[in-house]
């Protein structure tokens, strides 16, 4: 590549792009909406609910949610095993 020459991005970007593992999760959110407020709560389905008040406590709950471990990390054992 002399100078002036752009560098092929495409291919470099191509190069080191990994596959992205997808798993899609359900989270009910209950929420009221009002004069640009809102207030409610998120969760899993079977999960207890994170209650939060404004935009910045709903993504917060959302991200608490969705950092967890998946379905299929989740081990359940009975008492005495590991």
């Amino acid at each position: 590549m002399s100078s002036g020459d752009l560098p092929d991005v495409a291919i470099a970007a191509s190069e080191q792009a990994r596959p992205m593992a997808v798993e899609t999760r359900r989270v009910i959110i209950d929420a009221q909406v009002g004069d640009g407020q809102i207030t409610g709560s998120a969760r899993h389905e079977s999960g207890e609910p994170r209650q939060f008040s404004g935009w910045l406590e709903l993504l917060a709950a959302l991200d608490g949610l969705l950092d967890g471990p998946t379905l299929s990390e989740i081990r359940i054992t009975r008492d005495g095993e590991s």
